[in-house]
């Protein structure tokens, strides 16, 4: 039995998946620290406050208010749902407009001497398009294109974004052709005393090579392996320094019964090992420059973390050993069926790509094959904004009755200063109240693109989106969501050709969208408006 056993542990390819950001920025610039020896002056009671800021939208956690330091209220997150981080980006809403919390600690970004910039985007198209800024960035969000703290720094001049992680530990990745956990455990369940019946049935498995039916129960047989199988299927290890322990744990089994560990195998188990060591220290590290730097920033005023889930327990840990107050808050949708990235999405963003790469985006039009900055700072994702933003303007003047021909001197200002955009002002056509115009967009190479455009209002949402908040806005998009269970095709028109579909693209309530670098199909799709 155990050579067919042997053969089959050789056919079996059980992968790991393992969730990184992209690849890091240069060397971050040196850093002022400030000492924060000195107690700050006494702050509201952060369980009333992460109560308060969660209804509806979060879940308080754990507790801790002795700290006598500071307030970090620490948001955990699945970086793939999408539903999550807008229910986050309420919670950062309410603590900056409630609490006046304005310097939030970001896990994925790199340490620097200043914040993540979003300058660029405060004023674009002036101050008639505030609202239509604030909608461009939900959308972004929405989409999975930025993360909720990207999105404060957007909408919020006075926010500032930090990042909190190292280069040479945020770039220790692992890549494994298999999950060497479960290889070493299937090896060590050889070693169990099965009984006659066992052994029978895993013949009469191994016959029908029926391979993880084999395994299932070999693991499932021997205790011990039983155990440690469950802990790794259910995630009932719950901190990266836990997954060390673990890791040790079966090594230290597999020597006391003298297995024969595949060489590849054995140093698979080692790199895995020393994948998640450095990310436990990765939590130490962004713990310590929030004590160390961003308490004192926040001159006596709460600050905000952005973690992974999977770093929450140390960070809790830290923060209380740096003598820290701390309100851990997830949102209610942490890792929902619906509303989240893909594998495909979420990796693409790993390579610091847009997510959303339906025929017809503008993501599929920008994605290249090479490693960018963080997006907000990119000419891309200037460009992103920028083009959706020129949409939805022109949208405005058509819908309420403006013309085009001569366009508005205002409007022609607000299109050729948007950053790193070019649009064809004589190019501008209407069919309907449907804009139809060309445009040049930068890809994630800093290229630019040469990208057609219609763009059209919905006129029963038209009159809904004045006078909404941030939080209106964000909990609209949280309810559309909610609602996309099942169908993810609902907004596909055919724009017929070779029988493929463009994606009718939501930028906002009451605006909708196509793209496409081909004039043709833009001009003969259908009307959007209506």
């Amino acid at each position: 039995m155990l050579n067919k056993m042997n053969c089959l542990i050789i056919m079996i390819i059980l992968l790991l998946v393992v969730s990184c950001d992209s690849t890091p920025p240069e060397k971050p610039r040196e850093i002022e620290s400030t000492p924060t020896s000195t107690p700050v002056e006494k702050q509201g009671d952060i369980e009333s406050v992460a109560k308060e800021i969660a209804e509806g939208v979060g879940n308080v956690g754990n507790i801790y208010s002795d700290g006598e330091k500071g307030q970090v209220f620490v948001f955990g997150e699945y970086h793939t749902s999408q539903i999550g981080r807008l229910q986050t980006a309420v919670m950062l809403d309410r603590l900056y407009r409630k609490h006046n919390v304005k310097i939030i600690g970001l896990e994925g970004a790199m340490q620097t001497a200043q914040p993540i910039s979003g300058d660029w985007f405060h004023n674009a198209g002036g101050d008639a398009a505030k609202t239509r800024r604030e909608e461009v960035a939900v959308m972004m969000l929405s989409d999975g294109e930025i993360n909720s703290a990207e999105l404060m720094e957007l909408v919020y001049s006075n926010v500032e974004v930090y990042g909190i992680e190292l280069p040479d530990e945020y770039g220790v990745t692992l890549d494994v052709e298999r999950s060497p956990r479960i290889m070493y455990l299937i090896a060590i369940a050889e070693k169990y005393s099965f009984s006659q019946a066992q052994i029978k049935e895993i013949n009469d498995l191994i016959g029908q090579e029926k391979i993880t039916e084999t395994f299932e129960l070999m693991l499932n047989a021997d205790p011990w392996t039983k155990k440690y199988y469950a802990a790794i299927n259910d995630g009932s290890y719950t901190s990266t320094r836990e997954l060390v322990e673990q890791i040790d744990e079966i090594k230290e089994r597999a020597h006391e019964l003298n297995v024969q560990i595949d060489t590849k195998v054995a140093e698979e188990m080692e790199e895995t090992r020393k994948f998640f060591d450095v990310a436990s220290q990765r939590s130490r590290t962004m713990v310590d420059y929030v004590a160390e730097n961003l308490i004192a920033k926040a001159s006596g005023n709460p600050v905000a973390m952005i973690i992974g889930a999977a770093h929450t327990k140390e960070v809790l840990e830290e923060l209380k050993t740096n003598n820290l107050s701390y309100a851990q808050i997830t949102p209610i949708d942490l890792n929902p069926e619906y509303g989240s990235l893909t594998m495909e999405q979420f990796e693409l963003k790993n390579q610091g790509k847009w997510a959303q790469t339906d025929l017809g985006s503008l993501g599929v039009l920008l994605n290249s094959d090479r490693n960018p900055p963080p997006m907000i700072e990119t000419a891309s994702g200037k460009s992103y904004a920028s083009a959706c933003l020129a949409s939805m303007l022109l949208a405005d003047l058509v819908y309420s009755g403006g013309s085009i021909n001569p366009l508005p001197d205002e409007l022609r200002e607000q299109l050729l200063s948007l950053p790193e955009l070019r649009v064809d002002v004589d190019s501008i056509t209407t069919d309907g109240y449907d804009v139809i115009f060309r445009m040049w967009v930068k890809n994630t190479k800093n290229k630019e693109v040469e990208i057609w455009g219609r763009v059209g209002t919905t006129e029963n949402e038209a009159n809904e989106t004045e006078g909404k908040t941030l939080e209106n806005k964000l909990l609209g998009k949280i309810s559309k969501k909610q609602q996309e269970v099942t169908n993810q095709t609902e907004n596909s028109n055919s724009d017929g050709t070779n029988g493929q579909s463009l994606k009718l693209i939501t930028l906002s309530q009451d605006k909708k969208a196509v793209f496409s670098k081909n004039e043709d199909v833009v001009v003969t799709h259908s009307t959007i408006s209506g």
